[in-house]
């Protein structure tokens, strides 16, 4: 049966959410930091990606001994497009929301994509979803005929 979440419950998911959110970005950093930086120094040795181009010819290939002058540039632009991403990975959710959350009646539990009309059918009230959670009917409140569904459809913990 769906009953409404408590308060601390609706505060553990939205900070389990913050956290889940934030180890992604962390390892989104890491993983394109380190595949940056050493595309950047695989470019330069096969291609020949020069960073100071007014040096030598654009389109020199990066000898191994030559990697260490250009080490702090290689750094640079790796930490550059790592934080770069992981800016755009954390503030994603907030500009660009695309998700729509279903919304859930409170009396007859008919749920649909959230369009801003709040009120249903049956006399009931629609929230969201998330506001919810399904935990399953114990023994002695099931009986043969389901009238328990009318008895026990909304249980409103207040904490």
């Amino acid at each position: 049966m769906w009953i409404k979440k408590t308060k601390r419950e609706l505060e553990d998911d939205s900070q389990n959410k913050n956290s889940e959110r934030f180890s992604k970005t962390i390892k989104l950093g890491i993983w394109s930091f380190i595949i940056i930086f050493l595309g950047r120094i695989l470019f330069s040795i096969t291609i020949g990606i020069k960073p100071y181009s007014h040096y030598v010819g654009p389109r020199e290939l990066v000898k191994i001994d030559e990697i260490p002058e250009y080490f702090a540039d290689y750094l640079m632009t790796a930490l550059f497009w790592a934080l770069a991403l992981m800016a755009y990975q954390y503030f994603k959710p907030v500009f660009f929301n695309t998700t729509e959350e279903s919304i859930m009646c409170d009396k007859c539990f008919l749920s649909k994509n959230d369009d801003n009309n709040l009120a249903c059918k049956c006399g009931g009230n629609y929230y969201r979803i998330s506001n919810y959670k399904w935990v399953e009917p114990q023994d002695e409140l099931i009986y043969p005929d389901m009238t328990w569904i009318d008895k026990f459809k909304v249980e409103k913990n207040e904490g």
